[in-house]
Parts: C-alpha cells; structure tokens; sequence
C-alpha cells in the first residue's frame, strides 16, 4: 500500500509540473485509488470476519467457563449431600449398635439362670506374712452370689463401663490356698485365675451371643462388653 501511495503521490506533481500529464493521468489516478480503496475494504472486511470470530470463540469460551463454574458447584452441592449422607449412615449405625446392645444384655439379664447353674468358683482374699509372702484364701460363691456378680457386671456393659474380676478364680475343691510372692504380675498367669477368665467368657458369650473382651485398667483386670 505504501508503494501505491508514493505512485500517486508522484502522479501528483507530474501533473502539476506537467501540462500534457493531467489529461493522460487522471483515469489512471482514480483507477489506483479505486484499487486502494477496494484493497482496504476487503482488509477491514478480512479484520472484521477475524474479530468476529475470536468474538465467537470467546464466547464459547466463556459459555465453557460458566458450564465448568456450574458443575463445580454441583460437584461441591453433591460433595455436601455425600458428607451428609455418611453422617446419617453413622448415626443410624450407632443406633443399631446400641438398640443391639441393650436387647443383648436385656435377654442377658432376663436368663442369667441358663448359665450360673454349676458355675461354682471362689473369691480370693489375699493376705500377707511376715515375709511378705501372698497367701490367697478362697470362699466359694454360692449360686445366688453368682448370679448377683453376673448381673452387676451386665449392668456395667449397659452403662458402657466393664467389671473388674481379679479377684475371683476357679480352683478344684481338693487345691490348698496358693501362695504368690507378687501378686499383680503373677496371679494374672496363674491357672486359677485364667481358668475362671475363660469359664465366664463362655458363660457370658452364651448369654449374650457375643465374645465380651478381658483386659487390664488401672493394674486390674476387667472384663468389658466391646
């Protein structure tokens, strides 16, 4: 375009310089002229259909935008409702763990006597001598007694607490009183006590239907419903 502008500007003083020239070159003038103009339209027809273009494909890109923000927002709308609905499912375990709980022990309570029928163990009462020696003295547990701690230590299981139950033990009548020189350690290993820890997991397994779960607190051993 500059090349055709200098042409005319040189046209342009040839026929001011040149008498003979401004006939000759006129039709030549406008016809260059003519050509600029119709070169610049097609440019800014050309310019306009590019912008138009880029117009559009920023339109849809920005309809893409939006269409992303908007399922953004239901993935956040739906992440809620997830963290919602795994709240309830938790909730609604909860309650069936306990509603499973309370008729276990209910039915527990309301049987004890399918179990504590020849369930005959002792409570240990230890004392020391001058040695410092632990001698344990047993006393047999009458059924009612037994029946009495069964139903102290279902209770405890219903109020989400265990029992302790170290100092009970099963020894056969015909064993002597036995003698420890350290009790928290020992009498835990001992064959009476774990004999009696087994007999009363079975009996409370078979009332309730599930295994209760023995272990130390605070240095005793407990028995506890889960």
């Amino acid at each position: 375009s500059s090349d055709i502008f200098s042409y005319l500007h040189i046209l342009y003083y040839q026929d001011k310089m040149d008498p003979n020239t401004s006939e000759k070159n006129p039709n030549a003038a406008m016809s260059l002229v003519e050509e600029v103009s119709t070169a610049g339209k097609s440019q800014l027809v050309s310019l306009q259909n590019t912008t138009n273009q880029h117009l559009v494909d920023v339109k849809k890109e920005l309809a893409q935008l939006v269409d992303v923000r908007k399922d953004l927002a239901d993935l956040k709308d739906v992440k809620k409702d997830l963290a919602t609905i795994k709240e309830s499912i938790a909730g609604l375990k909860e309650v069936n763990e306990q509603s499973d709980k309370h008729r276990r022990i209910t039915f527990a309570i309301q049987n004890i006597s399918l179990v504590t029928k020849e369930f005959n163990f002792q409570k240990a009462t230890q004392k020391k001598d001058c040695y410092n020696n632990v001698t344990y003295h047993l006393e047999s547990i009458n059924d009612s007694e037994t029946k009495n701690i069964i139903t102290d230590i279902l209770l405890n299981f219903q109020q989400g607490e265990g029992h302790f139950i170290d100092s009970y033990c099963f020894v056969d009548a015909n064993e002597k009183p036995i003698s420890f020189n350290n009790l928290k350690s020992e009498w835990f290993k001992s064959e009476w006590f774990k004999a009696f820890q087994e007999i009363l997991t079975t009996k409370l397994h078979k009332l309730l239907g599930k295994k209760p779960i023995m272990k130390l607190c605070d240095g005793r051993m407990a028995v506890f419903y889960q």
